[in-house]
């Protein structure tokens, strides 16, 4: 090219450019012009310059920016002209309709005789793929080396998008990934137009491209809603693109790019620039592993550094031949060795008692030859030494990874030095607790947060009939029946995670002999230094003999108040059967007139006979009607006279009133009326005789406090479908405020000494806990005293 410029410089300098040049010059697949430098007119221009008619030579064009001066940059032939040498510049030309190169254009000098520029050469090389390939590996270079710098992917692919711009196309930009398990799910990146969004899925056409790559794995363009053939867009403009491009990995696809253009402000090369894209994205789905790789690797070494520094426990790892690799700052505490002292160095020399080397140096050896170990996965318990030569008792949990190919031991140290000194003391503790507790007669153990034995006493042990060491760390599970031990384990659940005590539950359980017994179970929780629940102190007593003393003592007291009501009883009992006795004496002597009337001996007629019959028949009615009246009160008394325990039956509770209130009547009906307002009840299942006595020592106590005329006592009943609620309210004298939380206690009574033996309430108090259900007491001095009783209606199916 040079030599043939050289002669054509000399043909044009003598005026006489000969054939052959213009054929040649012709021939040149490159444009080219020939420009007189005095008058600025174009002499020549081959025939390539017709592609690029639309654009006039650059020689004698200005450039479309301006100087700083605001006037008009020098023209390119000026230049030359001023300089006497080549000028080379680079400029993006309009090939054809949709073809836009980037051209390196030369613009020659021609030098006459007297060294002036008289013509100057321009031509034109296409530099446009060795420029796009330069820019893309400048771009790709400058891409690896922004990798390192962003702190997350986000960052790195607005860098990206921001220079993608240079190479490509671009208004809006979708970057959709896949997640570790290959589905694609996210679209961390979308840039549309000037707006960043992300975390967002787009709709409609793009999802659409995203569902079809995933499915294809075949790049796609798109020109509005219809897929078109790559072909057909050579020499075609195009207003509306989206480009689909798959990002593959390995061969498999790990994401999906997309850039959407909706509207093109000049032409340009469809085709080239798709196929520049996807060496492009080649490159970018391999950076966004990289980078995801690198975060996550960052992540977990910034983790890892953060718990490793944070824990408390010692983490060391040594490799297959027994050197330390890491070595936190909590084995730096226990140890005494700074990491940088210990590093590399070969761990079980240094912190292994000598007569444990030669077991430990063993199983190590055959650790790292399989992976495998006795104490893997397992936490044991030995002495280690020190810095300072002293030894520190540790606990050690080991693992196993694998890494270049040879397995490293990970290590969980925790000095338990304070944990030994605890045990100790508390192993004393525990021998002085134990020697205290089997002095008491009464069962006695402690359980740990696991409902575990911790301990127990010889009396408890004696009962289940198991030594202290078959006990110990047993749950209930292990000791008890089932359902016994689902029982205690629903109380030590709520003394526990309830932080709650358990008082005198009492039940009747089966001892080691068979024998059937009452016991008296307490549980309460036990704290530790933070006031944090730790365990459970238990107490059982044997209560069988004061359970068969309280039955007999409530029967007492049951015979001692119907000994105090036996006169009004008696009274009651006495007025029906005097009319009965005054009735029969009457119907007697009518019987002997009957007699002289029918034997003709009597002097009555017979008027006098019917006024006779009709009196014998109401004295007949009235009798009836007393001995019923009898024979209530007798039945009313002789279920409260039952010495027997007595078995559970369904009753209805407004009857048993009724009943108690026929007993008590005589007590009552001088001192005040009674107002019953009795709702619907179910059948309840209880101890029917309990109850009533429940009933009558309530009723008796609001009778004795009424001290005036007006008494009234009032008593209602209903039920929520849950539980059972029972009313009794006097308008007595009431029960002082200071009295009001020992009313329940056993011999305690407000009334004046031998009028009272204080048993009452307290026997209404057992037996309503009994039967699981509680009494309130509502009283204000002067007013009066309200007793209310809410009974469950559990068993109710078992008593049906």
């Amino acid at each position: 090219m040079d030599e043939m410029v050289n002669q054509f410089s000399k043909e044009i300098i003598l005026d006489n450019i000969s054939e052959l040049s213009i054929n040649l010059l012709n021939a040149i697949q490159f444009p080219l012009y020939i420009i007189d430098a005095n008058n600025y007119s174009i002499l020549f221009s081959n025939k390539k310059t017709q592609e690029y008619k639309k654009r006039a030579c650059y020689s004698l064009e200005m450039f479309n920016h301006r100087s700083s001066n605001n006037k008009p940059t020098l023209r390119p032939i000026d230049i030359v002209k001023k300089t006497k040498k080549t000028f080379v510049f680079e400029e993006d030309i309009i090939h054809g309709i949709n073809d836009s190169n980037i051209m390196e254009v030369h613009i020659d000098p021609i030098l006459n005789k007297e060294n002036e520029v008289k013509y100057v050469i321009e031509y034109y090389f296409n530099i446009t793929n060795h420029k796009r390939t330069a820019q893309i590996q400048s771009f790709i270079l400058e891409l690896d080396n922004i990798i390192n710098e962003t702190k997350d992917l986000g960052s790195f692919l607005e860098f990206f998008h921001t220079h993608l711009k240079k190479f490509v196309h671009v208004e809006d930009l979708y970057i959709a990934l896949n997640d570790t398990k290959r589905n694609l799910i996210s679209y961390p990146y979308i840039y549309e137009g000037n707006r960043k969004i992300v975390n967002s899925c787009p709709l409609g056409i793009i999802k659409e491209i995203v569902e079809y790559i995933q499915s294809t794995k075949k790049p796609i363009l798109v020109d509005g809603n219809n897929s078109i053939n790559i072909d057909k867009f050579q020499n075609i403009s195009h207003p509306r693109i989206i480009m689909g491009i798959p990002l593959f990995l390995s061969n498999e696809i790990t994401g999906v790019f997309i850039i959407k253009n909706e509207n093109t402000y000049k032409n340009y090369n469809l085709v080239e620039e798709f196929e520049q894209t996807k060496i492009i994205c080649n490159f970018l789905a391999q950076a966004i592993e990289r980078k995801k790789v690198e975060l996550a690797l960052k992540s977990s070494e910034e983790k890892f550094k953060i718990i490793s520094e944070a824990a408390n426990d010692a983490i060391v790892i040594i490799d297959d031949s027994d050197r330390v690799k890491f070595w936190n700052m909590a084995a730096e505490e226990i140890f005494g060795y700074k990491f940088k002292e210990i590093y590399n160095k070969k761990l079980h020399d240094i912190i292994v008692l000598e007569n444990y080397k030669e077991y430990s140096q063993k199983g190590l050896k055959d650790f790292h030859k399989t992976g495998q170990g006795k104490k893997l996965g397992l936490t044991s318990k030995f002495e280690a030494v020190k810095k300072d030569g002293s030894i520190v008792p540790v606990e050690v949990s080991v693992s196993s990874i694998k890494m270049d190919g040879k397995y490293h031991a990970v290590g969980l140290i925790r000095d338990i030095s304070e944990r030994v000194k605890k045990e100790k003391a508390f192993s004393k503790v525990v021998s002085q607790y134990l020697a205290m507790i089997n002095t008491v007669p009464a069962m006695i153990y402690l359980k740990d947060m696991n409902h575990k034995y911790i301990i127990a006493n010889e009396v408890f042990c004696d009962f289940v009939g198991k030594k202290l060491e078959e006990i110990k760390g047993k749950t209930d599970y292990d000791i008890f029946p089932v359902d016994k031990a689902d029982l205690n384990l629903e109380m030590d659940k709520m003394v526990i995670d309830k932080n709650r005590q358990v008082i005198k539950h009492e039940e009747r359980v089966v001892d080691k002999d068979k024998v059937e017994r009452w016991m008296s179970t307490t549980k309460v929780p036990i704290h530790d230094n933070q006031g944090l629940v730790s365990g459970l102190v238990g107490l059982i007593q044997d209560v069988t003999e004061l359970h068969i003393s309280q039955e007999k003592l409530m029967q007492s007291d049951k015979l001692a108040a119907i000994g105090t009501l036996a006169a009004g009883v008696a009274h009651e009992i006495n007025n029906p059967i005097g009319f009965v006795n005054s009735n029969l004496n009457t119907m007697g002597k009518y019987i002997k007139v009957f007699g002289d009337y029918v034997t003709g001996k009597g002097t009555q007629g017979l008027e006098d006979i019917k006024d006779i019959l009709e009196d014998f028949k109401d004295a007949i009615d009235e009798s009836s009607e007393g001995i019923q009246r009898v024979k209530k009160i007798v039945a009313d008394l002789k279920s409260f006279s039952r010495v027997d325990h007595a078995e559970k039956e369904s009753v209805n509770i407004n009857e048993g009133l009724e009943s108690t209130l026929n007993i008590v009547w005589n007590e009552l009906k001088y001192k005040c009326k009674v107002e019953k307002d009795y709702g619907e009840l179910p059948e309840y299942y209880c101890y029917p005789n309990q109850i009533n006595q429940v009933f009558m020592n309530i009723l008796i106590n609001a009778g004795h406090a009424i001290e005036h005329d007006k008494g009234l006592i009032t008593i209602k009943t209903w039920n929520d479908g849950n539980k059972i609620y029972i009313s009794i309210k006097d308008n007595g004298r009431g029960i002082p405020q200071k009295d009001l939380n020992k009313i329940f206690q056993p011999f305690f009574t407000t009334k004046e000494v031998g009028k009272g033996t204080g048993l009452g309430l307290s026997l209404v108090y057992d037996i309503i806990k009994k039967h699981k259900g509680n009494i309130d007491v509502k009283s204000k001095e002067g007013t009066g005293t309200e007793f209310i009783i809410t009974i469950p209606l559990e068993g109710l199916e078992h008593g049906k």
